[in-house]
């Protein structure tokens, strides 16, 4: 279980459309959301009276390698997370997993931000 802010089916297809050149065929998608913590609100930097409240983030910069693709966010929600992404695509077939994103170092700051929005919840 983890606690993050959820992006809607709308917001993560906006996100993997603005990106979809940088992403290679055979990776898998995820662009889903930005992680607050591991398990319950509770245990988080997020007062749990917010849980299902929605929330902007603003995709602020991009970061790749050989695994992993994700997108910086500036967000008035807080994370656990030294650096605030959503994951956008994972090289699955190089043995790669989502929390890879939170190796990425080389932040490079997008010309355009953009404004998305998610609900903050719990996820199994």
């Amino acid at each position: 279980m983890y606690t993050a802010l959820v992006l809607d089916e709308a917001n993560h297809q906006k996100l993997v459309r603005r990106f979809a050149h940088l992403i290679p065929a055979d990776w898998t998608i995820y662009a889903h959301h930005m992680t607050i913590n591991m398990g319950p609100i509770t245990k988080g930097p997020v007062d749990p009276a917010l849980l299902s409240q929605e929330a902007m983030l603003v995709v602020v910069s991009v970061a790749a390698d050989d695994k992993v693709i994700a997108v910086g966010v500036s967000s008035d929600v807080p994370s656990v997370n030294s650096q605030k992404h959503i994951t956008l695509a994972v090289n699955r077939n190089a043995g790669a997993k989502p929390f890879m994103s939170n190796k990425l170092r080389e932040w490079e700051d997008l010309p355009e931000q953009m404004e998305l929005y998610g609900t903050i919840l719990e996820v199994q």
